[in-house]
């Protein structure tokens, strides 16, 4: 798809997101070996053929040969074009597409940007029914028994829904929004969940007798609501939006707006609920976030860990609250790393942060962050919950339960910083966690040896010289920086005897070089490479190579020279073959000094055998 999005923006917004990440949110993916397998979600099977490689950053499957980054994933998962499936990635960054009316997708384009028209006079409506409207009293003195007062209802814009089947249609209608179709207005009021049509295809308002609790995306614009009864008797207690063009739950974070408008992202408090956030604000504690109905995501997290040097979970003290610190952990443990802070707070039973920050002041508030247990003590207390074992089986069980959870960690210095705190409170030694290598060196070597015997070759053996040098650069697509300009010799005839696979690598060395692309799937998204060229490229970077990087350095270099020299001599073939189709006496003095080169090499090269 042709657009004008910066190819430096899409690298970046890929760069900030793990692939695995993004697609276990949306599919059951399993850790194998180095990779990761799933059933794919792009044809019927019943054996897993989908792989997902971290260190690549990119997918592909067997079966049906689907391939691409964590952009295309979306796209072909998620049902989204382009542009909207990069804004969703870049939103959960907090990043900002560049300037929308340079985009192709004009019609796409002119609908999201009146679906935002159409939120910002909602929550104008709502948060002026707050102060004019006639049944107006007990959502104010619903808000004034929270605590609340006018100024943090307006820095939050906190509304009101009022009784009644047809208001927000209404005003609309009334105000001629934006268009003076009924019908489509309708279809944006519905898409947007702001209205419903019954079967009997009446519309009526979603919101009804609700405190309305705007959700702004990371810019400050609405993007959808969240509204609380009024009447105990009433239900859902809380009320979300539906999904929309503008509106994602796995990515959007409330309160986040608020958080960056008052600079206070050093330190981000992830709490349960929306009151809960606008509880501490009214205290003056504006660094608290919450998810919006769903189950904190590893996209909240991620979103968090790159704003905030320290992240505080703060979750009820029961035994609701323990789950869902669990289910969190286990979304953490890719992100964890040696820069990562992250802690865990603990609520009494029977308090929330509304309650406990009333009964205990600030003073008590910050007492209890101070006091937060970091994650990877919790992990570890998490394990050895039921004490440490002391019989063979017991051990063994938890050095395999624990070895699974931490090969979800990516940063080895931390792993093993773990497993030495393990060793030393259980008094296992910490080989039984570390995990041998894949492979020994002469596994390595083997990698890389010429087919010998009747068993089938592999698939690194069927390999030509160019593929095996182009699968070594997605392998380590820093190996770019030691290809000179002009590693490929060059003349008349190179174009006629370079293979396809050459031909090939030539062109992602020069994508590489001329683009900042670190990864294999930030080099799919390269609209200038063909789909057979992305799917060769994904094909090769399927394959297990069990070299380190100082030996894939000296293999890589190696085949160079070796491509070199073949392309050298293939054009003097070519050349010998196209002289000698020509008498002497045709040939001019290049021709004749040229051959007189070509003999002068053949007689020194018999000479030295």
């Amino acid at each position: 798809m042709t657009t004008k999005i910066p190819q430096e923006f899409i690298n970046e917004v890929l760069s900030k997101h793990d692939i695995v990440q993004v697609i276990e949110q949306r599919i059951p993916i399993k850790r194998k070996g180095h990779e990761y397998s799933a059933c794919c979600p792009f044809h019927q099977e019943k054996t897993p053929s989908f792989t997902v490689s971290p260190t690549k950053q990119f997918y592909y499957c067997f079966g049906c040969g689907a391939t691409g980054n964590a952009l295309k994933f979306v796209m072909d998962h998620d049902g989204l074009d382009f542009i909207s499936a990069l804004e969703l990635l870049a939103q959960n960054v907090g990043m900002t597409l560049p300037l929308r009316g340079n985009f192709t997708n004009d019609k796409k384009e002119k609908f999201q940007q009146s679906s935002y028209d159409y939120m910002k006079l909602a929550a104008e409506y709502f948060y002026q029914q707050l102060k004019e409207h006639p049944q107006r009293e007990e959502a104010i003195n619903y808000l004034k028994q929270r605590g609340l007062t006018g100024e943090i209802c307006k820095t939050y814009q906190i509304g009101y829904a009022p009784s009644g089947w047809q208001n927000i249609n209404n005003f609309f209608q009334k105000h001629n929004f934006k268009t003076n179709n009924k019908e489509e207005l309708i279809k944006q009021l519905q898409s947007l969940g702001l209205i419903q049509i019954s079967e009997k295809n009446h519309t009526y308002d979603v919101f009804r007798n609700r405190i309305m609790f705007p959700i702004l995306n990371s810019k400050g614009q609405t993007v959808a609501f969240g509204g609380r009864v009024l009447n105990p008797e009433d239900s859902p207690k809380y009320l979300n939006s539906k999904e929309s063009d503008i509106f994602h739950k796995r990515s959007e974070i409330y309160g986040l707006y608020q958080v960056l408008a008052k600079r206070q992202q050093s330190t981000i408090v992830l709490v349960e609920g929306y009151m809960d956030v606008i509880a501490l604000a009214q205290q003056g504690q504006y660094n608290a976030v919450a998810t919006l109905g769903t189950a904190v995501s590893s996209i909240h997290l991620s979103r968090l860990l790159k704003i905030a040097n320290k992240l505080i979970i703060c979750f009820d003290g029961d035994p609701a609250g323990q789950k869902a610190a669990a289910r969190t952990v286990q979304k953490i443990l890719p992100l964890l790393d040696t820069k990562c802070d992250i802690s865990m707070a603990w609520l009494p039973e029977g308090h929330d942060p509304d309650s406990y920050i009333k009964k205990y002041k600030t003073a008590g508030w910050l007492n209890l962050l101070e006091n937060a247990e970091p994650i990877i003590e919790f992990l570890i207390s998490q394990w050895l919950k039921d004490g440490i074992p002391s019989d063979v089986s017991g051990k063994a069980r938890l050095v395999e339960n624990t070895t699974e959870a931490l090969k979800e960690v990516k940063s080895e210095s931390l792993k093993l910083m773990i497993i030495e705190d393990l060793a030393h409170r259980t008094g296992i030694q910490p080989s039984y966690w570390q995990n041998p290598k894949s492979s020994s060196s002469a596994h390595k070597t083997n990698s890389l040896q010429p087919y010998k015997g009747k068993k089938k070759p592999n698939q690194w053996q069927m390999l030509n010289t160019a593929e095996k040098a182009l699968a070594f650069l997605l392998k380590a697509p820093n190996l770019i920086e030691s290809v000179s300009n002009n590693w490929q010799p060059q003349g008349e005839q190179a174009d006629k005897v370079s293979s396809y696979e050459l031909s090939l690598l030539t062109t992602v060395i020069q994508q590489f070089k001329t683009s900042n692309y670190r990864s294999l799937g930030s080099l799919l998204s390269d609209d200038s490479l063909t789909t057979q060229q992305k799917h060769e490229i994904s094909k090769l970077g399927t394959i297990e190579i069990l070299l380190d990087e100082e030996e894939i350095n000296v293999e890589f270099q190696a085949l160079l020279l070796k491509l070199a020299n073949d392309l050298n001599q293939k054009q003097a073939d070519y050349w010998v073959q196209h002289i000698t189709q020509k008498s002497i006496s045709n040939l001019n003095e290049e021709d004749k000094e040229k051959l007189r080169e070509y003999l002068k090499t053949i007689n020194h090269e018999k000479s030295k055998s």
